[in-house]
């Protein structure tokens, strides 16, 4: 998992693959154990294995919770400037 949004997400594959349709994406919240379940699409990929997935499917209480998450991220960047 490289970066985080509301919207999905950028990840980083060990072995490059081809993937089409839907993909199931199950995680925790870096730095927590807050898992999260999302079912999504593969918007892009390049040759160096690195893949952005757009949310399709998550559930409220799990978008709430990624949200505090991103709150919570961006008020420790803001504090630390």
């Amino acid at each position: 998992l490289l970066n985080l949004s509301g919207g999905g997400m950028r990840v980083h594959l060990t072995q490059p693959a081809r993937v089409n349709g839907t993909v199931e994406t199950n995680f925790c919240l870096p730095g927590t154990n807050v898992a999260l379940q999302a079912r999504g699409e593969v918007a892009w990929m390049d040759r160096k294995g690195n893949a952005g997935i757009r949310f399709l499917e998550i559930s409220e209480p799990m978008k709430r919770d990624l949200q505090l998450w991103l709150e919570q991220q961006y008020f420790q960047t803001v504090k630390m400037s």
